[in-house]
C-alpha cells in the first residue's frame, strides 16, 4: 500500500458489525488549478484542474472566450472559492469567482472607467480582513475590493511595481515589486514599512513571486537566477537558494505554493515538485501552468465504507465530483488467506456518488479501501 492510502477497516460476520477502525488519518486531497494558454489562436484560455498525484490533466475547471478578454491570475480564499482576475474591453475589467467544481459564482467590475477605474488588472490576494487586494499594473498600485459585494474599499498602495503579493504571519502585506525587491506594507492602513529584501547582495537579483512556507520564512522566485531564494520569514536576512539554480531543470519560475503535502511547487509553463524540507527536486509534477497555480484544499474527500444489513453487501459511497482511484481490499475469512486481496481494482472506484457492492462471507473478515 502506498504512502497516500487511506485505509479504512470494518470487520463483521455475515455483515453483522463487530468493530470499526479507522487506520491512519486521511491523506491530504488538494486537485491543482493551473492557468493556461490558449492551445491554438482559435481555442478559448483554460484554467486546467490537476491530479494531485501526478499533475495530470483531470479536466477543464473552466474556460474563457478570447474576444478582447484575457485572464490574468487567480487566487483561492478560505471558502474554497477562486478569484480571477480579468482584464476586458469588452465588459469591463472584472473579478470573477468560481466554486471548487468550476461553476461560475458572479463577478464584479473593477474598472477601467467605474468602481475603483483599475486599468490593468494583475496578480491578487485576499487579506486578514477578508478583503480582496488587487494589482494595477498601469497606476502602479494596490486596490482593496470587498469579496463580498464588489464595493471598491480604496487605493491600499500607490507607487509599487509589483509582480505579485501576499500576506505574511504577521498580517502585513509583502509585495515582489520589480524595482526595489521584496517591500512590506502595514496589513492595515497600506503605510510602507521599508523594503524586506533588497534587490542585489544577500537579496535577490529579481523577485517574480513570493510565498511564505510551513516554516515561516519568505521564499522569492527569480526569473534571472532560474532559482527559489529563502529568507529568514522575521528579518529578511538571506537564508539559502532553496532551489539551487536550474535545479531539475527550473527555468525562469514565476509562481510558487506549497501544497499541502508540506511540498514547494514551482511553474513557468511546466510545473516542478520540490522536497518542501530540504528543497531537493523530487520531479516535474505536470504543465500549462502558464499564468497561475493554486490548490483546492479538500477537493476530493473519500469514499466511505459502510455495511448494508438488508442485502448482506459492502457498500462504498463515492461523495468526489471529481474521482480518483480507490481499490476495496479484503483480508481473511472472505477472501480464505491472512494477505489483503483486491476485490475492486482501480480505477472501478471513480465516478460521482458511485457505489460499489462486495457480498458478505459467513466468517469474519476486515475490508479496506486503498488508494
Amino acid at each position: 500500500m502506498s504512502a497516500k492510502s487511506q485505509n479504512l477497516n470494518l470487520q463483521f460476520t455475515c455483515c453483522v458489525l463487530i468493530a470499526l477502525r479507522v487506520a491512519g488519518a486521511p491523506p491530504a486531497r488538494a486537485d491543482w488549478l493551473a492557468g493556461g494558454n490558449p492551445l491554438s489562436s482559435s481555442s478559448p484560455q483554460p484554467i486546467w484542474r490537476l491530479s494531485d498525484t501526478n499533475g495530470a490533466v483531470i479536466n477543464t475547471f473552466a474556460q474563457l472566450t478570447l474576444y478582447h478578454q484575457e485572464w490574468i491570475a487567480m487566487t483561492a480564499s478560505q471558502d474554497g472559492n477562486i478569484y480571477v482576475s480579468l482584464a476586458s474591453d469588452v465588459n469591463g475589467n472584472q473579478i470573477q469567482c468560481f466554486d471548487a467544481g468550476g461553476n461560475s459564482k458572479g463577478a464584479f467590475v473593477i474598472g477601467p472607467y467605474t468602481n475603483g477605474k483599475l486599468y490593468n488588472p494583475g496578480s491578487l490576494t485576499f487579506g486578514p480582513d477578508g478583503n480582496i487586494y488587487i494589482v494595477d499594473t498601469y497606476w502602479s498600485s494596490i486596490l482593496r475590493y470587498s469579496a463580498t459585494n464588489g464595493t471598491f474599499l480604496g487605493t491600499f498602495v500607490s507607487g509599487t511595481s509589483a509582480n505579485n503579493l501576499t500576506f505574511g504571519p504577521d498580517g502585513n502585506l509583502y509585495v515582489a515589486d520589480a524595482n526595489l525587491g521584496v517591500v512590506r506594507y502595514n496589513g492595515t492602513n497600506g503605510a510602507a514599512m521599508g523594503t524586506f529584501v533588497p534587490l542585489g547582495t544577500n537579496g535577490v537579483p529579481d523577485a517574480a513571486n513570493l510565498t511564505f512556507g510551513p516554516d515561516g520564512n519568505l521564499y522569492v522566485s527569480s526569473v534571472s537566477s532560474n532559482a527559489v531564494i529563502r529568507f529568514n520569514g522575521q528579518t529578511g536576512q538571506f537564508m539559502d537558494y532553496f532551489v539551487p539554480p536550474g535545479s531539475g531543470g527550473l527555468s525562469s519560475p514565476k509562481w510558487l505554493a506549497f501544497g499541502p503535502d508540506g511540498n514547494l511547487y514551482v511553474a513557468s509553463g511546466t510545473i516542478w515538485q520540490y522536497d518542501g524540507r530540504t528543497g531537493a527536486f523530487l520531479n516535474v509534477f505536470g504543465s500549462r501552468a502558464d499564468w497561475g497555480l493554486v490548490y483546492l484544499p479538500n477537493a476530493d474527500p473519500p469514499p466511505q465504507l459502510s455495511i448494508q444489513l438488508t442485502n448482506n453487501t459492502v457498500q462504498i459511497s463515492w461523495p468526489s465530483a471529481a474521482g480518483t482511484n480507490w481499490t476495496l481490499c479484503c483480508q481473511r475469512g472472505a477472501c480464505g488467506n491472512a494477505g489483503w486481496t483486491a476485490i475492486t481494482n482501480s480505477p472501478a472506484l471513480v465516478g460521482t456518488n458511485y457505489v460499489a457492492t462486495e457480498p458478505c462471507a459467513a466468517t469474519s473478515a476486515y475490508y479496506r479501501l486503498e488508494r
